[in-house]
């Protein structure tokens, strides 16, 4: 028996709207002005008591795919936003949210060797930096890459530990942000270069941007970072928490005591928080903006990169994207990999196996559901 649960209300920069169901892992509340940076990202919240159903609705996307769901939701937020945004060049980017994965197609993938069936969905994407599905689609892709480079950095770097690493500046107004980036992208570029630094075998590191809390015309920009380091970092080469503030002030030439943070951490684990800052840029939980906040923070940051690498991990990284270019060359495949988020099974691996049955679905925006368009049945 399923358990559906009441309706759940949705509200983004003043806009207000019931979605028919909420399941466990539902929809959350999206506080006005995060809707760039929403969906999985933030615990989901709680839903109403449930009530019982006769039978799962067969035109509506499975459970496990449910997200979906969640991710176009907020996409149609977003582009509500952009539509009302003071100059063109904003409003351009609504059409293209509003085109985004408006089908996804389900295939049911049949491994013949363990009887096992699987999902895997796949839709078109808009690549809009704000873009809830496509935010998803490059954490996906990153972690995926990361991932299938760890075995190799570990065995390369033979013993070693992680850190995660945050450094700060003070609060900028948001109108300056671009070029307060820009100088912090310099002061990590000579933190490298310290000498302190050498015990560093390689980092990942991504760029958040929230709200300023005491004032809402300012934005707080900070990097996190993932460092892999020799094991005899923690035995003879360790560096205090005020050695690093040392660095970093010092790196970031700055005339006041800034904030930072530095922890030890696990690849996996790390890597995933490192990388959902870098994808989504914000922190949704955090942001209760303004919607000229959130233009003029869409200006600042166009076309900059919140992700980079260094070190043995942007080799290895390198190394493993010039395999794959071969590979699709070799298959006949376009050079470049396509972001696609969820071609993956349950587990998070790519599917292997034969597609046994294929479902279109079609995003219904007044009901917030993926709704079935047609389905053929594969030999």
């Amino acid at each position: 028996m399923e358990f559906r649960a009441a309706a759940c209300r949705v509200e983004a920069f003043g806009l207000r709207f019931e979605l028919p169901h909420c399941e466990s892992e539902a929809l959350m509340l999206i506080e006005p002005g995060n809707a760039a940076a929403q969906v999985l990202h933030q615990k989901p919240a709680k839903c109403p008591a449930a009530r019982p159903t006769a039978e799962p609705d067969p035109e509506r996307l499975p459970d496990s795919k449910r997200v979906w769901e969640r991710r176009r939701a907020s996409a149609d937020v977003v582009e509500d936003v952009s539509r009302r945004a003071p100059d063109e060049k904003l409003r351009k980017h609504a059409g293209n949210i509003a085109a985004c994965s408006q089908t996804v197609i389900l295939s049911d993938v049949l491994n013949r060797e363990t009887g096992e069936t699987s999902y895997k969905a796949e839709s078109r994407k808009c690549r809009e930096r704000h873009c809830p599905v496509c935010q998803s689609a490059r954490q996906f892709k990153f972690k995926r890459h990361f991932e299938d480079a760890l075995p190799e950095i570990q065995t390369r770097a033979k013993a070693n530990a992680w850190l995660h690493l945050v450094v700060t500046v003070k609060n900028c107004p948001v109108t300056e942000l671009r070029a307060t980036l820009a100088a912090m992208n310099r002061s990590w570029r000579r933190l490298v270069q310290r000498k302190e630094f050498k015990i560093v075998r390689g980092w990942t590191r991504g760029t958040e941007v929230t709200k300023g809390e005491s004032d809402p015309t300012t934005a707080h920009p900070h990097f996190h970072a993932l460092l892999l380091v020799r094991s005899s970092y923690f035995k003879k080469h360790y560096i205090k928490h005020e050695k690093w503030l040392e660095l970093w002030q010092d790196a970031a030439r700055l005339n006041y005591t800034p904030d930072i943070w530095i922890e030890r951490a696990d690849a996996k684990g790390g890597i995933q928080e490192v990388v959902k800052l870098a994808t989504y840029s914000t922190k949704p939980e955090e942001m209760d903006v303004s919607e000229d906040w959130f233009y003029e923070f869409h200006r600042q940051v166009s076309g900059l990169r919140f992700l980079a690498t260094g070190g043995i991990v942007k080799d290895i990284l390198r190394e493993k994207e010039a395999e794959r270019k071969r590979e699709r060359i070799a298959k006949g495949e376009p050079a470049e990999e396509q972001e696609e988020a969820d071609d993956i099974a349950q587990d998070g691996q790519d599917l292997e196996g034969d597609a046994i049955r294929k479902r279109v679905f079609g995003w219904k925006k007044p009901i917030k559901q993926y709704r079935l368009k047609k389905q053929e049945f594969q030999p």
